[in-house]
């Protein structure tokens, strides 16, 4: 990237802690008027792999956002446009009062470029040493040891259903 006047920039992985770290440093944990983020992944061909792909920095992004975005801030990113854009929609516009999806006329019309543009961010929730990966971790945490069965648990419900299958005769299944 080439420097650019009265302009901070950082070359990383918005998706690794040491990144985000480095953000908040170069800020001097203060906040920003606008962020502007132009990430895009390796594209593989692959288009579902490579929304997702792509989905994952928004949201990496998104979380830069909310520990470093002023109140009524902008932000602007380079998006590829999916069938889940309702989603990435409802996901932004929780923080930004107003967000729009924009296609530049130099984009050929076959790509799936575009650009999110969210406007008057709205801080729901004190987001100074808040880190969205952690939170969503935590919650993740909690559901798992909700869902946490034992051995026994699980051999007890297949045992209802392997003496069915073992006495039975599968030559009565076909394809139809």
């Amino acid at each position: 990237m080439a420097p650019l006047d009265h302009v901070t920039q950082i070359q990383g992985d918005i998706t690794k802690k040491t990144t985000v770290d480095e953000i908040l440093k170069k800020f001097n944990y203060q906040r920003a008027d606008i962020i502007v983020c132009d990430g895009a992944p390796d594209v593989t061909g692959f288009h579902d792999i490579d929304y997702y792909i792509q989905s994952q920095l928004i949201v990496a992004a998104l979380n830069i956002c909310l520990m470093t975005l002023r109140e009524n801030g902008i932000f602007v990113a380079k998006i590829f446009k999916g069938s889940d854009i309702k989603l990435l929609y409802s996901q932004f516009k929780l923080f930004f009062n107003q967000v729009y999806f924009m296609k530049p006329k130099s984009s050929r019309a076959s790509s799936v470029e575009y650009f999110i543009i969210c406007l008057q961010y709205t801080p729901k929730i004190q987001t100074q040493n808040f880190h969205l990966y952690t939170f969503l971790k935590e919650i993740e945490q909690a559901e798992k040891q909700k869902q946490e069965v034992t051995d026994q648990q699980i051999e007890k419900e297949q045992s209802k259903y392997y003496k069915f299958i073992t006495c039975g005769d599968l030559s009565g299944f076909d394809e139809n």
